[in-house]
């Protein structure tokens, strides 16, 4: 008697398939996103907008290491 259901491996494979397949559409279309605006830009791959991210984005990375080692540590004392 052959199950019509496909096994708990195969779902598991499907699923894993699936999101590989999120990622990678994602990071196409990132990485279109990206190229064009470096064609319509001329200060988009510039050095100082570069650094203007990454000084933007400095606090919040900051906050989100010092988070981490609160819930590493367990909780809030």
């Amino acid at each position: 008697m052959a199950s019509e259901q496909p096994g708990f491996w195969a779902r598991v494979q499907r699923a894993s398939v699936e999101r590989l397949h999120i990622r990678l559409e994602s990071l196409v279309v990132l990485l279109a996103l990206s190229t064009a605006m470096a064609l319509l830009s001329p200060y988009f791959l510039s050095l100082s907008n570069f650094l203007n991210i990454l000084l933007a984005t400095s606090t919040i990375g900051v906050l989100a290491i010092a988070a981490t080692f609160v819930i590493g540590s367990g909780g809030l004392d």
